[in-house]
């Protein structure tokens, strides 16, 4: 990668401007794209307008027979008569002052960015997601470029582009979660410079900035049914959905247990005792809020055992237990675009996430408040009308009242359904339909 960019160099004097230079001047001096600015005030004294926006008193000193540049200070803190001050008790002392100098033509973006990231803890998915925001919008326009040296304006139009979203091949790529996404990335590693003191950063423009930024809307929780009638249809319509066998299975377990579209998606064998009937979901791979990023044990139904013996005889070889054709995890992108499609072809508004909310919703409504807790459990939430100091102290896991509830949720909800071996084919349904025999 190349770290060096040309930077063009204008001086402004008393001479160009036919009249001696003011306070009024360096106050109204504005950074320019690639022009490193020199207003000289007389004697020696130099107000440097970095295309960064940073604007530095800067003098020239005689030590030991050789010219030297001091910097003295920064515009916003030290007025004109001050940098003149400074300059003379910079002349009358035997040793430079030591003022950590600016390092802007350094270290570019990209430099900096990769050594925040590399210090700041993710989780899987954030680290996936930052880093694919990183690459694809951010370093293609700002990565080359010293970050002292990036402007406002820069910044400004980075963050707007994403947000309004571009099309390529009839694609979206951006919107409000890519530019809040940016706005993370940006923002962290202007305050990462900072923090350090080495890159000539003194301004955070993500945080400057912060009011005429778009903001992300709130999302609305994930479209979900009330009643166990309406959650059976919307099993049956999302099953009759083109589907390979693996995301058909991978669906049925998010419905049986609650668990989000990720967690299901990238479940592998090591984390599930089909004899002790317990799915045991990392604490890595746990949304860190709510579930607090621990480990989340989940106990299964018989029903949803035998899909999971199915589920294992389906992924073969696999290490995953929803391997795609080439031996990936799903993209949780694919499930939804199909439960769109099916659940709206039976005239339904549903989506995977809502089986969470259709669960403890009808699951509440029949057992009451005091299964509450369990049910937060459940789905890795924080109990309701907990304290902090309560949440230190309480490590209950109540499994034996999650596998009656995850029992009775799946008679309930499987009443009327297909095997799963009647859901991927390898079964006939049984019916008291006779098949009449065409006419040859």
């Amino acid at each position: 990668m190349n770290t060096t960019t040309k930077r063009t160099v204008r001086s402004i004097s008393a001479k160009t401007l036919g009249r001696p230079l003011t306070q009024a001047d360096a106050n109204r001096a504005r950074p320019e794209p690639g022009v490193l600015q020199l207003f000289s005030f007389g004697q020696g004294l130099t107000l440097h307008v970095q295309p960064g926006g940073m604007k530095i008193w800067r003098c020239t000193a005689m030590r030991d027979g050789v010219e030297k540049s001091v910097t003295l200070g920064e515009l916003a803190t030290m007025p004109l008569q001050q940098a003149i001050l400074k300059r003379k008790e910079v002349l009358l002392t035997k040793a430079l002052p030591r003022v950590s100098q600016p390092v802007s033509d350094t270290l570019t973006f990209s430099q900096v960015a990769e050594r925040w990231m590399a210090r700041k803890e993710w989780t899987p998915a954030s680290a996936v997601n930052a880093k694919l925001c990183l690459h694809k919008f951010v370093l293609p326009r700002i990565g080359d470029t010293p970050i002292a040296d990036i402007n406002f304006d820069t910044i400004e139009d980075l963050v707007f582009d994403v947000h309004r979203g571009r099309l390529v091949n009839g694609k979206k790529h951006g919107g409000a979660g890519a530019a809040v996404m940016v706005k993370r990335i940006v923002g962290g590693t202007y305050d990462y410079a900072m923090a350090k003191q080495q890159y000539g950063v003194k301004v955070n423009p993500i945080r400057a900035m912060s009011s005429i930024f778009p903001r992300r809307v709130p999302e609305k929780h994930a479209a979900s049914v009330e009643t166990i009638e309406a959650a059976r249809a919307a099993l049956a319509a999302m099953e009759q959905g083109r589907m390979t066998p693996s995301l058909v299975l991978a669906h049925r377990l998010i419905a049986l247990t609650g668990v989000r579209k990720v967690e299901a998606l990238q479940a592998v064998w090591s984390e599930i005792d089909l004899a002790a009937a317990v799915w045991t979901i990392p604490a890595a791979r746990m949304k860190a809020r709510g579930g607090a990023g621990r480990e989340h044990i989940v106990c299964l139904a018989p029903q949803t055992v035998e899909l999971l013996r199915l589920a294992r005889d389906v992924a073969g070889y696999s290490g995953k237990v929803f391997p795609s054709r080439r031996d990936k995890f799903y993209d949780p992108s694919a499930l939804n675009h199909v439960m769109q499609r099916a659940t709206q072809r039976a005239g339904l508004r549903f989506h995977p996430h809502g089986w969470r909310s259709t669960f403890v919703t009808i699951m509440s409504e029949r057992c009451g408040v005091a299964h509450d807790r369990v049910l937060d459990l459940m789905l890795a939430h924080k109990p309701r009308m907990s304290s902090g100091a309560e949440l230190s102290y309480q490590h209950a896991k109540h499994l034996e009242p999650r596998r009656q509830l995850a029992c009775q949720w799946a008679d309930m909800l499987l009443e009327g359904a297909p095997t799963p071996a009647q859901l991927i084919g390898l079964e006939e349904p049984t019916t008291n339909v006779v098949r009449l025999r065409t006419a040859a």
